[in-house]
């Protein structure tokens, strides 16, 4: 089930996919899961955002390859044991007021307010939001999260405008809802970390013992950073 515009439907299928902002320039195989910790389960709300006008904001995908999304953002937080529950996916409209317009069209820049400007600002319901867009026009990051809100966006396209669910998209997700987890961004090691921006490491997945230890003490509060 899908909904359109601003209305919450919970979504039931069997075999359910078992203020500041920090802003992220931008998968390789996952870690191995740790089921040597006990599951931590959050509740996700992922936003499809649709536009006619702003194909920018048009998110390319349907309700399986969000739900496929998905999948792949709890592959990559098992290696915490913090599994992310689709609690609801809906088709939402972008409201494209005319500064929304100006910024995604190249005349101004596309920065915190104009996103929340297209969302129609900070959504009543507690807990983790994620919007889903083509790309972000000139914003020069891949996705943002608003620190204090849960609201996070995240583009599907790269840099070279192809949609790579399995490694783009799943990753800037991830990294995204790392920073609603309370991770900041690190510098990049060699073997690659999923809250270094743009890493080329060998495991652009992977979390350190302390990074899976710091997101899972915020997991267990069951409210984001």
């Amino acid at each position: 089930m899908i909904t359109k515009g601003k209305t919450w439907v919970q979504l039931l299928w069997v075999g359910l996919l078992s203020a500041s902002v920090i802003a992220c320039s931008d998968s390789s195989t996952a870690p191995s899961p740790d089921t040597a910790l006990e599951e931590i389960v959050l509740p996700l709300r992922v936003h499809l955002l649709r536009s006619s006008q702003v194909e920018s904001l048009n998110a390319p995908l349907t309700v399986e390859q969000a739900q496929t999304l998905v999948g792949g953002l709890n592959e990559v937080w098992a290696q915490g044991n913090v599994r992310w529950s689709l609690e609801v996916l809906v088709e939402e409209d972008a409201i494209v007021t005319p500064n929304v317009l100006r910024a995604f069209n190249g005349g101004a820049a596309v920065d915190s307010p104009v996103l929340l400007e297209a969302i129609g600002g900070d959504p009543q319901a507690a807990g983790w939001d994620v919007y889903l867009v083509r790309d972000l026009g000139n914003a020069g990051f891949s996705g943002v999260y608003f620190v204090g809100t849960g609201i996070a966006f995240a583009k599907l396209a790269d840099e070279n405008g192809v949609i790579d669910l399995a490694n783009f998209g799943t990753r800037v997700l991830a990294h995204e809802l790392g920073h609603s987890l309370s991770l900041p961004h690190v510098a990049c090691p060699p073997e690659g970390n999923l809250m270094a921006p743009g890493c080329p490491g060998e495991v652009r997945t992977r979390l350190t013992d302390a990074q899976v230890s710091a997101a899972r003490a915020q997991a267990l509060r069951g409210q984001p950073f």
